[in-house]
């Protein structure tokens, strides 16, 4: 009788094809609000105005490239009319300034969170467009506290001698 050749390198043991992994690196934008504060505070009428000011980065692995109104950032707290600001592309690496202006609020024990969300049209993930899928949707969020809205308020009010 008479065996055939076994290939070394190819050895599969029967009913079990053992292979390496195969990696895929999957390069993606990945859009994130970075630097989430207070620009300015006024006080008029009773009630203090708040400028923010924030950034929108990419920290993903490929440029955001997409209409200028499939995406927006939308800025929001208890009780304020919320802010939408549309932006378009975001290279790799790169950032668009943003921000919002909230008039009317209260300050004191009713001084509220402040919430940056990006948010992204419906068709956005069935455009057939790749440079504008998000890699990470889970990190699309910031917030000002309103620990921290209210700090700016105080600091607002000892440089005015306001109390």
């Amino acid at each position: 009788m008479i065996k055939p050749a076994v290939n070394k390198n190819k050895l599969i043991r029967k009913g079990i094809d053992v292979r390496a992994p195969v990696r895929r690196s999957r390069t993606c934008p990945d859009l994130v609000i970075q630097g989430l504060h207070i620009d300015n505070v006024q006080f008029y009428n009773g009630k203090y105005i708040i400028r923010l000011a924030a950034a929108i980065r990419n920290i993903g692995s490929a440029d955001y490239h997409s209409g200028p109104n499939q995406q927006s950032v939308h800025f929001s707290g208890a009780g304020l009319n919320g802010n939408s600001i549309r932006f378009g592309n975001v290279p790799r690496g790169g950032s668009v300034p943003t921000g919002a202006i909230f008039r009317n609020i209260a300050g004191g024990e009713f001084t509220p969170d402040i919430h940056a969300v990006l948010s992204f049209d419906p068709d956005i993930g069935s455009d057939n467009n790749t440079g504008n899928d998000e890699c990470n949707t889970g990190n699309n969020k910031a917030v000002l506290s309103r620990a921290a809205v209210k700090q700016a308020i105080d600091r607002y009010n000892a440089t005015q001698a306001r109390r």
